[in-house]
């Protein structure tokens, strides 16, 4: 049962303290741990978490791969109250906006503990338990006090109370001032007790939040020197969550050793924070207080230039960053202009990555504020240069709007090899998410463009975007056409991972087509190129469909053989895609060698991955791979059930493999519940489909079960024709098949119907 508790009250009154203390005191209750998430309701340089957001964040918290977010609200709801349904944890939903903020973020019916804090009181969520904070009692003003300042010097408890008073016993005044005690050695609490009693500062004097809040911060803010006002206020302009000190003196203009001392200084007056080594942040208020004396203090050609200093750093930087991280990714050539010194720890693929994940929130917070400032080519060339992490990393739902901005503006500006490359980003992006007809459309204006260029590199990289669209809808020949293009592109500029990459597609296209010998040359040269080339995943990959084309022939111990090698390599790989896909099709053949429960629970993790990477076709194919086991385990209802989902993403998003796939599956469950009509209605369908796509296999099985249905109605005649043209197709792509429905052939002739 959900157990839920909202903490608010005035800022600075302790609320986040509160929540993450009594997480921890009640931690032994719930054994699968406790979780922090700040909602952001009221952060000055960032928009709240959208539900979608916040809930994604949740996800990774609970184990979800972090490489990846789903793409609808109503799929994250759904996936956030099953992964949490079991689990006794303790979730802190910090600084949230309002009820429709966190409404969708609750647990549903879980054992959960859920805190939630925000400075406003909030109405509407059921079953919550309000809880409204207040100052603290003199003897836990007086703890707090003395937990920042030292037990040492702290012994004096009547004077300690009386300072604790001073501070009008609210919890941010009394840490900011117990701090600033700490950090001055010389002074003794009569000391300290004296400057608040006689200072012209607020203390005293404290009203309500905001002018208790900021004249601390004045207070502070008037005990620095100039170089560090200059800092603090400089800083204040950072549009990201956090900052290293590398990016600070870009901002600041000044030497990177300068920088540190000047932000050492500002932790000492506990002006900043150190959430983790190395990086920094405001805590909200004061960045906000930072930022308003910016706008007083500063002119505004002395922020716009502090900004374009930090853009063009994070600019140049990232440039590097993917070049050092994908070294094989086509890109636009960089921008001689900029000669900002690159980061130094950047000397491997792996150190790339870090680098981008650990300055994601921030390079997304400076592409927006660039976008949105006048720095509209800085925006553009920093949604390229994040392109190859978005797109590795399957960070497909962030990368939409950055990427289509790119694309409209170098539309705008007439530079073409700049759209074009921005329009490759958008349309393999597009794919990704199932947005096919918008794929194709950029896909084929980007093969336009690299053609008039004679951007070679493009233009091949377009031929494969496009095959691999097209064989996402069903359309194999003309993929098969594309990759074709493609491979003669790799020959004649001499690229031998080019040319793997485009045999290995092709190979896929080829085996949907029922061409399991031409695949099986072509998957096989794919291996060799790609270890000529030093790809190691894209041998897995490969490997991996060569698994799948062992099932087609239908060896499915061999194929099974293939996968189960395959899943530990893929995992040590860390990509999502490529781990989910191993664990469907590994699934899928343990359903056909009887291992049905361990088939179903693979297809359920795949389908979990699928739906947090956003990849709707993928999560059909899931779908209907949990139809068809179940069909196997004899549960006809959820095995319609999971097919009609199949159908209608598949539907949706006009990928013909999987509609087909799943009106197979409804006819045969639909067959053995003896709802003959609707088995007839969606075999026919599923032939129409699999002949419009030239999937002579899928539709040589479609017509299998649509003979058994004939033969049940005593429609023995047709049902022998359809047999016959299903062995006619099925005869040297799945001899076990094809020899399992002549003997069924057989039985008709000697007149059997109970089938």
């Amino acid at each position: 049962m959900l157990t839920l508790e909202t903490v608010s009250g005035m800022a600075g009154v302790g609320k986040t303290a509160v929540a993450v203390d009594t997480a921890r005191t009640l931690a032994p209750r719930f054994p699968a741990g406790q979780v922090f998430l700040d909602l952001r309701g009221h952060s000055p340089s960032q928009e709240p978490l959208s539900p979608g957001t916040a809930l994604a964040m949740l996800l990774r918290l609970f184990g979800a791969p972090a490489d990846s977010i789903p793409v609808r609200l109503d799929e994250l709801i759904a996936l956030w109250r099953t992964t949490i349904a079991d689990r006794r944890a303790v979730i802190v939903l910090d600084d949230a906006a309002g009820p429709d903020q966190v409404a969708p973020l609750l647990p549903g019916n879980s054992p959960c503990l859920t805190i939630i804090t925000s400075r406003r009181h909030l109405t509407g969520l059921p079953h919550a338990v309000p809880l409204a904070l207040d100052v603290l009692p003199t003897d836990d003003a007086i703890t707090l006090f003395r937990s920042f300042a030292g037990a040492a010097r702290t012994q004096d408890i009547t004077e300690t109370a009386r300072i604790v008073r001073l501070c009008g016993h609210l919890p941010l005044a009394i840490e900011l001032v117990a701090n600033r005690f700490r950090s001055r050695p010389s002074w003794s609490l009569t000391t300290l007790g004296e400057r608040l009693a006689r200072s012209p500062g607020p203390l005293g004097e404290i009203r309500n939040a905001d002018q208790e809040i900021l004249r601390a911060f004045s207070l502070s803010y008037r005990t620095l020197d100039a170089t560090q006002r200059t800092t603090f206020r400089c800083l204040g302009l950072h549009p990201g969550p956090d900052f290293t000190a590398e990016s600070a003196a870009a901002l600041l203009d000044l030497p990177h050793k300068e920088t540190e001392r000047l932000i050492e200084s500002l932790l000492e007056c506990h002006l900043l924070r150190e959430p983790a080594p190395d990086r920094y942040r405001f805590h909200d208020l004061l960045g906000e207080y930072a930022r308003m004396l910016a706008l007083a203090e500063d002119s505004a050609r002395e922020r716009e230039q502090a900004l374009e200093r930090l853009i063009a750093w994070y600019l140049r930087n990232a440039e590097q960053a993917d070049r050092v991280a994908y070294p094989r990714r086509i890109r636009l050539a960089p921008n001689g202009a900029q000669e900002l010194p690159a980061l130094s720890h950047m000397p491997n693929t792996h150190d790339a990555r870090a680098w981008f994940a650990a300055e994601y929130g921030n390079l997304l917070a400076v592409e927006r504020h660039a976008r949105t400032h006048d720095s509209r080519p800085s925006a553009a060339r920093l949604a390229h240069a994040l392109a190859g992490f978005l797109e590795s990393e399957c960070h497909w739902q962030d990368a939409i709007d950055i990427l289509q901005y790119a694309a409209d503006h170098w539309s705008r500006t007439g530079d073409q090899p700049a759209q074009c490359h921005a329009l490759l980003c958008l349309s393999s992006n597009h794919a990704n998410t199932g947005r096919y007809a918008q794929a194709v459309e950029a896909g084929e204006r980007a093969l336009e463009i690299a053609r008039a260029t004679g951007d070679r590199e493009a233009e091949w990289e377009a031929y494969r975007i496009l095959g691999v669209i097209h064989w996402h809808i069903g359309e194999n020949e003309t993929a098969v056409v594309m990759h074709q293009r493609a491979f003669a592109i790799g020959i004649a500029t001499g690229n031998v991972l080019n040319q793997a990459r485009s045999r290995n597609n092709t190979a896929i296209s080829l085996l949907a087509l029922g061409e399991l010998e031409r695949a099986l040359d072509h998957f096989q040269n794919a291996i060799s190129g790609f270890r000529s080339a030093g790809d190691e995943a894209g041998v897995i990959r490969t490997l991996n469909n060569v698994g799948d084309l062992y099932a087609h022939r239908g060896d499915y111990v061999q194929a099974r053989k293939t996968f189960e090698e395959l899943l530990p390599l893929t995992e040590s790989t860390g990509n999502a895609y490529t781990q989910a896909m191993v664990r469907t099709n590994l699934a899928a053949n343990l359903a056909e060698t009887g291992e049905i429960d361990r088939a179903l629970a693979l297809h359920h993790r795949a389908l979990t991955e699928f739906r947090i990477l956003g990849d709707r076709k993928s999560q059909a194919t899931a779908y209907n791979g949990l139809g068809e086991a179940y069909f196997k385990e004899g549960s006809v209802d959820a095995s319609i059930e999971n097919h009609l989902k199949a159908l209608d993403i598949a539907r949706d998003i006009r990928t013909s493999q999987e509609v087909t796939r799943a009106l197979r599956g409804l006819g045969q469950s639909e067959l053995a519940s003896g709802r003959l009509e609707a088995a007839a209605e969606h075999l026919e369908a599923a032939i129409a489909a699999a002949n419009r796509a030239n999937a002579r296999d899928e539709e040589a099985r479609a017509q299998a079960i649509l003979a058994e249905v004939r033969a049940t109605t005593g429609d023995a005649m047709e049902a022998k024709e359809l047999l016959r043209r299903a062995i006619s197709t099925l005869r040297g792509l799945n001899d076990r098949e094809a020899n399992r429905l002549h003997k069924l052939l057989t039985r008709i002739d000697h007149g059997e119907t109970d089938f």
